[in-house]
């Protein structure tokens, strides 16, 4: 379980930064540490459990070796702005990263070296797509530029070929369902108005049984249910 430093006052900033590791068992902290000053914004394992990648709100991925005692493996500094999502792929090779700039990156998982071409992965399998940059959610985006911003993905990518979709939210508070993979802007979809305000994340939970979504302005939690046809 990874836990994040969050300070209760935008005054006080001495957790900014710091995050830490807990047994499930007895919820002991097992590992801790601070190697940034800013927001930690996104967090995720590799699916071999070797790496942990954390993104920054000082435009930084920290790289972590979990075999190695949670060593700090790589910083990654190609962002020009704040990261928003990290993903690695089924092979925990390699990592694809979107910031608030609205970049799409992709480097090397234990190096993190930069990859300059990014048609190179274009078809990767990834373990989780929650990027709302991306080869396989271009669809999310509309056809037209009117002021609609993607703010948050997620898809049910353990289905494999069986039904995976992609669920997204907007900065308008609607919530869309596509399949999976999305590559045309004018792909169809199926809306939902969740809120007035953001939608600033959306997860799927219980497999996929369930899906969860929060709003920035008013930090609405919602839960959907989600039903397969």
């Amino acid at each position: 379980v990874i836990g994040f430093g969050c300070p209760r006052k935008l005054s006080n900033r001495q957790f900014d930064g710091k995050w830490i590791v807990m047994d499930v068992s007895d919820y002991q902290v097992s590992h801790e540490a601070r190697d940034s000053n800013k927001w930690l914004t996104d967090a995720k394992y590799s699916p071999n459990g070797e790496i942990i990648a954390i993104g920054s709100f000082d435009n930084k991925i920290y790289v972590y070796s979990v075999n190695s005692g949670y060593a700090l493996n790589a910083v990654i500094s190609q962002h020009q702005a704040f990261i928003t999502s990290v993903d690695f792929s089924e092979d925990s090779a390699w990592i694809q990263s979107n910031c608030g700039g609205l970049e799409l990156n992709f480097f090397e998982a234990d190096s993190g070296l930069y990859i300059p071409a990014a048609s190179r992965l274009r078809d990767t399998a990834w373990a989780t797509q929650t990027c709302t940059l991306g080869w396989a959610v271009q669809g999310i985006w509309p056809p037209q530029k009117d002021g609609t911003e993607c703010t948050s993905v997620d898809c049910n990518l353990f289905r494999g070929e069986d039904g995976t979709v992609i669920a997204s939210g907007d900065n308008y508070g609607r919530i869309r369902l596509f399949r999976y993979p999305s590559t045309s802007a004018f792909s169809a979809s199926k809306l939902y108005w969740a809120s007035a305000n953001p939608i600033t994340r959306i997860r799927f939970a219980g497999g996929d049984s369930n899906l969860i979504s929060i709003t920035g302005v008013n930090k609405c939690i919602m839960q959907w249910k989600h039903r397969r046809d």
